[in-house]
Parts: structure tokens; C-alpha cells; sequence
């Protein structure tokens, strides 16, 4: 395990005040749409049919127990080159919802954000943003990509604030894929009385992982999937990002390819940047790749054609929009 200071200030106050002060840096629209999804967030989307309820209530009981027989720093890892960080100030961010009718495969994901340095107690008012790419493989908010211009979209991005469960649940789509990477989706933390801008310091940024047999069922649904398998990058240990470990980064999903995806984890942070990094990862925090400032790279870092981009304090940074990297 490797033990360093994470580099980011503390933030105090008591949780009540730290979260109206992050609800009053957010706006007074975003505030509301805030308080609307927690509220809907609490609990993972009842649905109808006894197999949906049944993955319900699995992810539901994966996310009761990670918080109870496990106590993490969930695995930091890059931010890669297309977080769009220049909307996290953009109210209209702030939704469960993500999916601006994109097709693909209906994905439900709920995380569960715990405070390392609190016995990995629930973490009220955190600012939860996520995003992936679209069913092509494709990003929102960006010119130069291989499948087009998707500039001023904001497709498959979004914001939400933690209750006192913890927790926030978004309604998206199971991702799809592109040259070099996994599948996979990204996410960034901030904590409660942190002001959402460009220059916001997360308190970590990872991505999350699915089971791969998951992944080759949802690609087998070509109507949706046109790509079909991804043979460039088929496994964890060939992913330069997941190829050292995806303990604490693997999703516990349910549903199935026809019906729709339920998926859950729970994400460990240090409030207070003095806990030590547990988990998979080998390195920094938005570093030049997964090896970062802590270890060596796999073998064949970085992927060609991507270059290497510059490190970034706390995975925030990031190159300019268009800069292909591992994302």
C-alpha cells in the first residue's frame, strides 16, 4: 500500500454549514435542482417487474455491505482529457438525468460516497460530477474526436449533491467504448462548501469499472452497439488505466442487456488529505498515466497513437479540449 498525503486543503465546518454553503456556490437554480435530485436519489428507482426489483435490491445490498466490512480510499486515477470541467458552474449540470436521449442500453447507477478519515461514515453535501462516452464511443463538448464534433453538448455529464445517506443516483446509459480504453466512466468529488468552477479542487477523481461478462452482453446488442466487441482492449490487464487492479473500482451490477441496468459502489475518500491511499492505484492524482508519480507504467505506456499529457493537480486540470490521452 502506498502512503502519502493527498494534496488538497482541508475543508471544516459543521456538515449543516458546509452544505448551504455549497448549495449557496452553486446558485440559487442549481441549489433547487440539487435538493430535488437528492431527494430522488435516496434510494435506487423502483421499477416494475420482479427481476428489476431483484437487481434492485442486490446493488442495494452490495452498497450495505462495502460500507460495513470495508473501510477504503477508493483507487484515484486520471482525469483523462475530456472532463469538460468549464460546465461544473452551469446549473443546468445539476440533474439525475443525463442521458439528452442518447441510445443505449438504460443504466441506473447509484454511488455511495464514505468519509476515510470517519470510519467511512456517509459524506453529506458532496458534489458528485460524472461523465462517459456515448454508445459510439464519442464525448460531449469536444471538436476532435474520430467520430465528429461534439462541441457545446453536454450529453451524458452531470452534477449531484450528496444527502446525509451519502448517496446520489443518475439515469444514463451503459457506455460504450473506444480505441485503447475499457469501458468505463469517470468521476469526480467535491466536498460540501467547495465553489464548482473550472479551478474547483476535487477531493478525488477515479473511474469505475464494470464486470466483463456485463460488458460483452451489452455489446452484443448491435442495434444499439454498432461497434460491436471491443478486441482492442478486451480485458482489465490490457487497459492502461485498470491493468494494475479494479478492486475498488468494479461495479456491482444487476439487470440484464434487454431489460436495463442497475449498478452500485461505494467510493472512499479522505476529507482531510492525511489518510493513506489504499486501493489499486499505483500513482497520482491525474498524472500522465496510471502509473503516475508512484510507480511505473505498464508496459506499452501510453497507447499509440496518444500522447502523454502533463500532470494536473488533483485531476482537475486538464489539456486542451481536443487533446487526445488516456481518458
Amino acid at each position: 500500500m502506498t502512503r502519502r498525503k493527498l494534496n488538497h486543503p482541508r475543508h471544516g465546518g459543521a456538515p449543516d454549514t458546509a452544505r448551504r454553503a455549497a448549495l449557496g456556490a452553486l446558485g440559487a437554480v442549481g441549489a433547487a435542482s440539487l435538493a430535488a435530485c437528492r431527494s430522488a436519489a435516496s434510494t435506487l428507482a423502483p421499477v416494475a417487474g420482479s427481476d428489476a426489483m431483484a437487481a434492485v435490491s442486490r446493488v442495494e445490498a452490495a452498497l450495505a455491505n462495502a460500507s460495513t466490512t470495508a473501510c477504503v480510499i477508493t483507487a484515484v486515477e486520471t482525469a483523462g482529457p475530456f472532463p469538460l470541467v468549464s460546465v461544473l458552474d452551469n446549473p443546468a449540470l445539476v440533474r439525475r438525468d443525463i442521458t439528452e436521449g442518447k441510445a443505449g442500453i438504460p443504466l441506473t447507477l447509484t454511488l455511495k460516497i464514505v468519509d476515510h478519515d470517519k470510519a467511512c461514515s456517509a459524506l453529506s453535501g458532496a458534489a458528485v460530477y460524472i461523465w462517459h462516452c456515448d454508445a459510439d464511443g464519442a464525448y460531449s463538448g469536444y471538436s476532435a474526436q474520430e467520430r465528429g464534433s461534439r462541441a457545446r453538448e453536454t450529453f451524458l455529464r452531470g452534477v449531484q449533491l450528496t444527502g446525509g445517506d451519502g448517496r446520489v443516483t443518475f439515469t444514463t446509459i451503459f457506455p460504450g467504448w473506444y480505441v485503447s480504453r475499457l469501458t468505463h466512466i469517470h468521476v469526480q468529488i467535491f466536498l460540501a462548501g467547495t465553489a464548482l468552477s473550472s479551478h474547483a479542487v476535487a477531493a478525488t477523481t477515479t473511474q469505475l469499472c464494470f464486470p466483463e461478462a456485463v460488458t460483452a452482453a451489452a455489446y452484443d446488442r448491435a442495434a444499439l452497439y454498432p461497434q460491436g466487441q471491443n478486441h482492442v482492449t478486451p480485458s482489465y490487464a490490457s487497459d492502461p488505466v485498470f491493468g494494475n487492479g479494479i478492486g475498488t473500482e468494479l461495479l456491482t451490477v444487476s439487470g440484464s442487456a434487454k431489460t436495463g441496468y442497475h449498478a452500485g459502489i461505494v467510493i472512499g475518500l479522505s476529507s482531510t488529505g492525511t489518510s493513506p491511499e489504499s486501493g489499486d492505484a499505483r500513482g497520482g492524482h491525474g498524472g500522465p498515466g496510471p502509473g503516475g508519480a508512484g510507480g511505473p507504467p505498464p508496459p506499452g505506456w501510453p497507447p499509440p497513437p496518444f500522447p502523454s499529457f502533463p500532470a494536473s493537480p488533483r485531476g482537475i486540470g486538464h489539456p486542451a479540449q481536443g487533446l487526445p490521452g488516456p481518458a
